[in-house]
């Protein structure tokens, strides 16, 4: 019965800030609480500004997670980090308390646009949430999501990480950008943007995210595609792959492109 908002702040030289709103009940026209964050993060001696935010929420807190780039140089990349915010303080309209987390060494893996899920119903006993990414294989291997799952999140998070085999479902020789759109009448093509996973939902011991891919095998051979993914998350020791599959163009109308996905699931997983 509440509203959250995330945004950025930053020039990407001086400074850069996490702003993040909730309002006080399910009407947004009323009071809001408000925090900012300075985000600058020191990442091997140098200072690091936030940018691409994920959001998600569960019973327990908020959280954002965002990909790290040098403060006012070339910009090299610095991995991501996570800022779990407690709902208590924040939602009661206290000062917010947060702390900043780098999950991948915790798990020691290279980490880039990891999407936290957003965690509807009951979690299990002491977790948080999950936090996902894709890995595409560019041999011509399986492709991979990876996930990581926190416990004990407003006390000391624990990250745990699997990997879990996807198939050979991405063409290797696409590597970030994806393939454009064509567009009517014209010969300038539509940003597909490039191949990460782009948000995530657990509901009913099930995790269900989305992606991009340029997929291997006909009807979408060559042009970007959504991709959806089911998790079953019943043993969290042991995920596994439950269902997956493409909503592509053809399934929209003809020559439609599909990308840049959302997805969300109710109670009856629908």
């Amino acid at each position: 019965n509440r509203f959250v908002v995330v945004t950025l702040d930053s020039d990407a030289t001086s400074f850069s800030s996490i702003l993040v709103a909730v309002s006080d009940d399910n009407d947004p026209n009323g009071v809001w609480r408000l925090l900012k964050i300075n985000a600058v993060t020191s990442i091997g001696g140098k200072d690091h500004w936030a940018d691409y935010p994920g959001l998600a929420v569960d019973d327990k807190a908020i959280y954002i997670t965002n990909n790290m780039f040098e403060l006012g140089g070339s910009n090299p990349f610095g991995g991501t980090r996570l800022w779990i915010v407690r709902k208590t303080e924040l939602y009661a309209g206290s000062p917010g308390v947060f702390t900043i987390h780098d999950p991948g060494t915790a798990v020691n893996i290279s980490t880039a646009t990891l999407q936290p899920a957003h965690m509807f119903g009951n979690p299990p006993v002491g977790m948080g949430t999950f936090l996902t990414q894709t890995v595409y294989n560019q041999t011509g291997g399986s492709d991979f999501l990876s996930v990581i799952r926190i416990d004990n999140p407003l006390v000391t998070p624990l990250f745990t990480h699997q990997l879990i085999a996807l198939g050979n479902i991405h063409d290797d020789t696409i590597i970030g950008d994806m393939p454009g759109a064509p567009q009517k009448e014209s010969t300038e093509k539509i940003d597909t943007n490039d191949d990460r996973l782009l948000n995530a939902v657990w509901r009913n011991n099930f995790l269900w995210v989305t992606s991009q891919i340029v997929p291997v095998t006909a009807p979408n051979l060559g042009e970007p595609t959504v991709r959806w993914y089911q998790i079953n998350t019943s043993s969290l020791a042991n995920l596994t792959i439950q269902d997956q599959g493409n909503v592509g163009g053809e399934d929209v109308a003809t020559k439609a492109f599909t990308f840049m996905p959302a997805i969300c699931v109710d109670k009856n997983n629908n």
